[in-house]
């Protein structure tokens, strides 16, 4: 019984996620998912003024997030940018600091912010700027607002209701 109540709590805490972000990013797209044990993987378009077009973002939320911390990358175009690496994952220090508090929304938010102020360049050669340590931050790393009472205080209809919207 303890083992479905974690996993009851991790497949609402992933919902959220991607509720936040789908509310937010209306253009996002939730690929189809078999079952539980796949991960979540969700493309956002990131408008970015400077460019032609969006910039498109996997977002894949692992077996085990928010536990185990994203994993995005880049999928339609080849660009440099100091938050992305040669194989056109997306790093950032909000990354480098997850914790199950972390929010994915502010996170992308932040992401994408970077973006529309330095936009990335398309990339030439097969080399890209990569790690970010290369600039000082101060970045205060967002909290999602005890989003375990958040959870405790929804009815068991809200719930359910919030597990459905993600299909």
């Amino acid at each position: 019984k303890r083992g479905n109540t974690v996993n009851l709590n991790v497949e609402l805490m992933k919902s959220y996620a991607v509720n936040e972000i789908l509310r937010k990013y209306t253009q996002a797209r939730l690929r189809d998912r078999q079952n539980e044990t796949e991960d979540v993987q969700i493309e956002i378009p990131l408008r970015i003024t400077k460019s032609q077009g969006p910039l498109w973002m996997l977002v894949i939320l692992p077996i085990s997030y928010p536990t185990i911390k994203p994993i995005l990358q880049i999928i339609n175009a080849k660009v440099r940018h100091e938050y992305i690496e040669d194989d056109y994952r997306v790093t950032h220090p909000l990354l480098d600091d997850w914790d199950t508090n972390s929010s994915l929304l502010e996170l992308i938010v932040n992401i994408h912010n970077e973006f529309e102020s330095d936009p990335p360049k398309v990339s030439k050669s097969g080399s890209n700027a990569g790690k970010h340590a290369k600039k000082a931050f101060n970045i205060e790393k967002p909290k999602l607002q005890d989003l375990q009472s958040k959870l405790n205080s929804m009815s068991q209809d809200e719930l359910d209701s919030l597990l459905n919207d993600e299909t």
